[in-house]
């Protein structure tokens, strides 16, 4: 993948900004605290998970949400994708093409990242980014400064060597799931066969159930008959007992009804004869009432008139209140017209010094404006002359390094030869270090053969230690089908005795006195001259005794049937244990083949002590020689460019000659124009500002006219409101005795009020008197119709009465609940019967469901045993592989970091190398200097080439990132090292990050980053 452009809207110092970048190397330059490492941080936020501070130190001071968007063609499929997060929980995959979110949330975002960078499923982003491709400003050495355990933890996760034994580990898991397994499966077979002892006992077991119970049903069918003859007889005579109950209620419910209507009664005559009273009342009252009616009438007349009268007063309050704030305002709007006919007599007076006050000023202007030029023209003076004396000395130095150029004319003639030299000498030691590789792998698969024959040969001596050991056993074995029959007669006779003595046992309990049988009810003539005690106390003896010795021979006969099925189960396996031995002698025989194989093709490629020193020697003289010769063709290619410099310079410089001059003339008016300056700004400080004073007079004079308009209106409303308030007056007159009136009819409503007030108490209740007589009547006519019925209802009481028998009902209720306990007795005995014959026939089916796992466990326990012999060969495998394929990542990093930092430092007679614990030496004139002794500059330089050899040897990832790479480098190794980054051809796309123009002419494309 590549990205095409990053756009940043309120991330630290960026508003909203969008770059552009192109496939190959990108620079990205500018001055310290431009934002340029921002770039890379909003790249390893988005795409990597990685941030190395909060988000909120992420964030635009004063904004509330940051966004990032991260353009890129994917690797998988060649199309665009942006992705988009910012500062809070946004955070999706964007398709362009079909405007559709392709994942969304950071989990789905995160999974689907990994599978277009193309990376494993597990990777930590973060600290890939961190450690491998993205690594932060300032932390470029600090991994190899760190202890050894910390650097074996980090470079080994970026080379996955721990993957091979991380691999062989989690097979142990596997080893170790099968062993338990097998172990489970032992166990589980021993569980079947103990299981499976019962079958016999359970079979005789059902049969006797089953017989038992078809008996007890019988018994149970014909009580349930009985049991329903005798039940509807008592429900004949229940029914009657809840008659005669009913009668009795029903007496008593009519009895109450007849005493209630007959206090209705009462109480209906009462009222009767009060509406009549009140009848009479009513027409003794009635003059008070029409009285009472005629003043309320009078009254509600005058409330309307007095209403009137106090509406024409409010009015006329209102209108005196106008009148009264016209007549102020017309005298204060005449005094105000006074005073602005003095304000302007006193504007004409300051009118000819405004004037005189408006020419000083325009002076002024002119002569600030000629100063502030002559300013601009010194400032640009000093410019001037700072930037000629600067490109002067840059010109004598262009005209040294042009001389000292000349002098390599013949370099990139030798950069061909010896690059074409360095070819061949490489290709040689690549054939040197594969044929190397082979060797160790021949080493490592003899090492493994040697342990896998050794193996076989141990599983050999034991299989057939085993098999000796077995053939004994098979004449015990032979014994056990006899022994498992005698077992089974055995059990049968002992479950007949038992069942026996349990009958014995539970009669002995149930006979009841007088010898009388529990279950007919009759004397039982087998206890003839002898209580039941006795008799079935000597049954229960003779029982116990059998059982005992039944008991005994069958624990003597299972001891001799335990010592037969352990044979018979080691003798079981024989064919499995002969198998397993033959495979055994097969797997030695071809392991020993392999291993005279591998013997001849050791002889067949003989080593050669020493040729990978000689040509690592000469590949680093060669490389050294290159390196001198590149950097002097690149210094000579920059002549061109430096002459066009020299010539531009010159041209400039006179151009800045001819500015001087000019400038230097403008510079000297400046004297008499501050002269000038001063002299007019005392005279505009004499007048005092004119101007202003004229202003505000002339402000309050434009108030005139409205003054004058505003004195005739407030004229004209006075003598509205005057003549308003003399109409008012008028209509007010005919109101004058209102108040006498309205005493009159209060008074003459007070003395008819009593009369007229108890006339409409006494009223309703005179209306009632037609209704009140109604109800009476049918009150009277309730109460005799209640006295008929309740005579015919006690007739019909006392002949039910008669036909009931208390003590025949109470006979049949025992006899239905006896009949009833005996039926619950047969029901719960069939139930119980029942439930064991279900439990052992449910126990019968278990048992044969066991007989059929048990063949599935023995089949699957021989599979378990061949996967864990797979297991263990493949994890002795694995763990011997790691550190071979270490060796071979460090060797050829080693090799390409070295060309490096030879290249960038420019010192070829040093040699660098990565050893097994990661840790950075420098070789220099035989003494090996370790990292932490390095100077800042070869430190950065080590670093650097370091990572760039491992990127190049193991990333699969098709960018990089590096930020201020030349962090305490002096400008020839900037200068080497921008040359190698760009020469960099393993990634589709290099970022780098730096203040440093060095880059730019290096790489392919250039982001300039201001700043704010």
């Amino acid at each position: 993948m590549h990205i095409v452009s990053v756009e940043l809207e309120n991330i630290k110092r960026y508003t909203h900004d969008r770059f552009e970048f192109m496939l190959g190397t990108n620079a990205i330059s500018g001055p310290n605290g431009a934002g340029k490492s921002t770039i890379l941080e909003a790249i390893g936020f988005t795409l990597f998970d990685s941030l190395p501070y909060k988000k909120e130190d992420f964030l635009r001071r004063g904004a509330t949400t940051g966004t990032v968007r991260v353009t890129f063609e994917s690797g998988v499929d060649e199309r665009e994708y942006t992705v988009v997060r910012n500062t809070k929980s946004t955070y999706y995959v964007f398709d362009p093409a079909t405007k559709t979110r392709v994942a969304e949330q950071k989990t789905d975002v995160l999974a689907w990242l990994r599978q277009h960078l193309g990376v494993a499923p597990d990777t930590d982003l973060d600290e890939f980014f961190r450690t491998t491709i993205g690594v932060p400003q300032g932390t470029f050495t600090a991994i190899f400064m760190d202890t050894a355990t910390r650097r074996k933890a980090v470079f080994d996760r970026i080379l996955r060597v721990e993957e091979y034994r991380q691999s062989s580990d989690a097979l142990k898991e596997t080893q170790q799931h099968f062993q338990a397994r097998i172990h489970e499966a032992d166990q589980e077979l021993a569980s079947y066969q103990g299981r499976l002892l019962r079958m016999p006992d359970l079979e005789v077991q059902q049969a006797q159930l089953e017989t038992e119970r078809r008996s007890t049903e019988e018994r149970l069918e014909r009580a349930k008959k009985e049991l329903m003859l005798w039940q509807g007889r008592l429900a004949e005579m229940d029914a009657l007992e809840k008659a005669i109950a009913q009668d009795r209620r029903d007496l008593e419910a009519l009895g109450t009804k007849r005493e209630y209507a007959a206090k209705e009664r009462d109480a209906a005559q009462a009222r009767f004869e009060e509406a009549e009273r009140a009848q009479a009342e009513r027409q003794v009252l009635e003059a008070d009432h029409q009285a009472y009616q005629a003043a309320e009438k009078d009254l509600i007349t005058l409330q309307a008139d007095l209403a009137a009268r106090d509406a024409l007063r409010t009015e006329r309050a209102a209108l005196q209140r106008r009148l009264d704030e016209a007549t102020f305002a017309t005298q204060t709007l005449k005094a105000q017209l006074a005073a602005l006919a003095k304000d302007a007599e006193a504007r004409e007076a300051l009118l000819p010094q405004v004037e005189a006050q408006a020419k000083h000023e325009a002076t002024l202007a002119a002569l600030k404006a000629r100063l502030a030029e002559i300013k601009a023209s010194a400032e640009r003076l000093s410019r001037t002359r700072a930037e000629h004396q600067t490109w002067a000395e840059r010109l004598e130095k262009l005209k040294a390094e042009l001389d000292a150029l000349d002098a390599l004319r013949d370099a990139p003639a030798r950069v061909e030869q010896l690059s074409a030299a360095l070819k061949e000498q490489e290709a040689a030691l690549a054939a040197y270090q594969e044929a190397e590789l082979k060797r160790k792998e021949r080493e490592s698969r003899r090492k493994l053969l040697d342990e896998a024959a050794a193996k076989e040969r141990r599983a050999v001596t034991a299989h057939a230690a085993t098999l000796a050991g077995l053939e004994p056993l098979r004449k015990v074995a032979s014994e056990l089908d006899a022994l498992t029959e005698q077992g089974q007669a055995l059990r049968d006779r002992l479950a007949v005795v038992e069942a026996e003595l349990a009958r014995d046992r539970k009669a002995s309990t149930q006979f009841q006195a007088g010898n009388l049988c529990p279950i007919l009810n009759v004397g039982c003539p087998i206890l003839e001259g002898q209580s039941p005690e006795d008799y079935y106390r000597g049954l229960i003896t003779e029982g116990e005794a059998k059982a005992k010795a039944l008991n005994d021979e069958l624990l003597a006969l299972r001891k001799r049937w335990k010592v037969a099925s352990d044979a018979s189960k080691q003798v079981a396996t024989l064919d499995g244990i002969r198998l397993q031995h033959d495979e055994a002698k097969a797997a030695l025989a071809k392991h020993e083949a392999a291993l005279e194989a591998l013997v001849a093709e050791e002889a067949a490629a003989p080593a050669a002590p020493g040729e990978r020193e000689r040509l690592a020697q000469a590949i680093a003289a060669s490389r050294e020689a290159l390196t001198k010769a590149q950097a002097e063709a690149a210094r000579y290619a920059q002549r061109e460019g430096l002459a066009a410099q020299r010539d531009a310079v010159t041209k400039e410089q006179a151009g800045r000659v001819a500015a001087i001059a000019v400038d230097e003339q403008v510079v000297g008016a400046q004297a008499e124009l501050l002269s000038q300056l001063e002299a007019v700004e005392q005279e505009l400080a004499r007048l005092g500002d004119p101007r202003s004073r004229e202003m505000a007079l002339a402000r309050a004079i434009s108030e005139r006219p409205r003054l004058e308009a505003e004195h005739a209106k407030q004229t004209a409303i006075a003598k509205d409101e005057a003549a308003a308030l003399k109409i008012l007056d008028e209509r007010l007159a005919p109101f004058a005795a209102l108040d006498d009136r309205l005493q009159q009819a209060a008074a003459r409503k007070k003395a008819a009020e009593p009369g007229y007030l108890r006339y409409l108490a006494v009223a309703g209740i005179a209306d009632e008197l037609a209704p009140r007589s109604q109800a009476r009547a049918e009150a009277i006519a309730r109460y005799e119709a209640l006295e008929k019925e309740l005579a015919t209802l006690s007739a019909q009481a006392r002949e039910r009465s008669g036909a009931y028998q208390a003590d025949e009902h109470s006979s049949l209720r025992e006899r239905v609940e006896g009949l009833k306990a005996e039926t619950i007795r047969f029901e719960q005995a069939v139930g119980f019967l029942s439930q064991q014959l279900e439990r052992t026939r449910q126990e019968m089916a278990d048992l044969r469901r066991v007989q059929e796992e048990m063949k599935d466990a023995i089949a699957a326990r021989e599979r378990l045993v061949a996967h864990t012999s797979f297991v263990e060969f493949a994890r002795s495998t694995l763990k011997e592989a790691g550190p071979y394929i270490t060796e071979a990542y460090l060797m050829n990093i080693s090799l390409e970091a070295d060309r490096l930092f030879r290249e960038i430092t420019g010192h070829h007679h040093v040699h660098l190398s990565w050893s097994n614990d990661y840790e950075i030496l420098l070789e220099e004139e035989g003494r090996p200097r370790p990292f932490n002794n390095l100077s800042g500059g070869e430190q950065m330089a080590a670093a650097l080439s370091v990572r760039l050899a491992l990127l190049k040897e193991t990333s699969s990832v098709d960018m990089a990132f590096f930020d201020e790479p030349t962090t305490n480098m002096d400008e020839s190794r900037r200068s080497n090292l921008a040359h190698q980054i760009g020469e960099i051809r393993a990634f589709k796309q290099l970022f780098v990050i730096s203040h440093d123009d060095t880059f730019e002419q290096w790489t392919d494309h250039v982001v300039r980053v201001a700043g704010r």
